[in-house]
């Protein structure tokens, strides 16, 4: 079996075969999305990018290896949004919105096909390749679990459990693939606004002291 790529993205000096690899990566993501992971052959892929099968050979070894690059790009962009918000001032509670509306888009119908590939055909890869991306899912939901953390820590939010709350969070909206449609009414930040404000206040109508709904 191939061994896992050591990058997807090499130097400069071979950013013309970067830039074709790129190619490859989103033209394997759409048909995967469109047709099946098992329907598409290499040569489907080949085709699709107007090379011959044996060159397609030059830039990735295996369909296989081409699946593992889509799951390493999808949750790549999640992880590098992330890290750029932690260099700004953003209250931990809105970075939440952002997480939200993040997995929405990278996930959703009508944006990347490499976030519904990488939720769908996460079994077909070879068990080298999803240890890989297993433990960079796991990085990113210790990440959203840090941001409750320090959203708890600095009285923004609720002392809820961490761990649960990022799992609730990143199902939310991950699940949001299966029915959301870039055409319907609401759009995919309105979204991300709604299911916010689910985790941020609850859906439990809050009463005072008499028994009596509370404003706000």
């Amino acid at each position: 079996m191939d061994p896992v790529p050591a990058k997807v993205a090499g130097s400069t000096a071979e950013a013309p075969a970067d830039r074709r690899r790129a190619e490859i990566i989103f033209q394997a993501a759409v048909l995967f999305d469109r047709n099946g992971y098992h329907s598409t052959s290499m040569e489907d892929i080949a085709t699709a990018i107007g090379l011959r099968k044996p060159t397609l050979y030059h830039y990735v070894s295996s369909k296989e290896e081409i699946l593992f690059l889509i799951h390493k790009e999808a949750i790549s962009v999640l992880v590098a949004r992330h890290q750029a918000r932690q260099r700004t001032s953003m209250p931990m509670s809105h970075q939440l919105l952002e997480i939200i509306s993040d997995i929405l888009e990278v996930t959703g119908q009508g944006g990347s096909p490499h976030g519904r590939v990488f939720l769908e055909h996460y079994r077909e890869l070879p068990e080298q390749y999803q240890a890989v991306i297993r433990a960079e899912r796991v990085q990113y939901t210790r990440m959203v679990e840090d941001v409750i953390r320090a959203g708890i820590e600095r009285g923004e939010l609720e002392p809820v459990d961490p761990r649960i709350t990022a799992f609730a969070l990143i199902g939310m909206a991950v699940w949001s693939y299966q029915w959301y449609r870039v055409e319907g009414p609401l759009g995919g930040r309105e979204i991300a606004y709604q299911f916010w404000d689910i985790l941020l206040k609850g859906i439990a109508r809050r009463t005072g002291t008499d028994g009596g709904p509370v404003a706000g």
